[in-house]
């Protein structure tokens, strides 16, 4: 999904891109993406990756069951919003 922002127009040097292991999305970081460490599940991780953002495109694991993913967004919206 990230990949995908540059081919609508976003410069690439305008995405972060927030994961659990950055050392996993080490080829975004080639591409000019940020890749900033952020856990939905440790709520203290996500003040930095979302500071100065406009818009944010939340994409929680697929790997997690609905319920939580629900509760991951949630806590992922309301630190954006403080």
């Amino acid at each position: 999904m990230v990949e995908a922002l540059p081919r609508c127009g976003v410069a690439a040097d305008e995405i972060v891109a927030a994961v659990r292991d950055p050392d996993k999305a080490s080829d975004m970081a080639t591409k000019r993406v940020q890749v900033r460490e952020a856990d939905y599940d440790r709520p203290e991780t996500l003040a930095r990756p979302f500071a100065g953002a406009d818009k944010l495109l939340l994409i929680p694991s697929a790997a997690i069951g609905r319920q939580r993913r629900a509760s991951q967004l949630g806590t992922a919206s309301s630190t954006r919003q403080s």
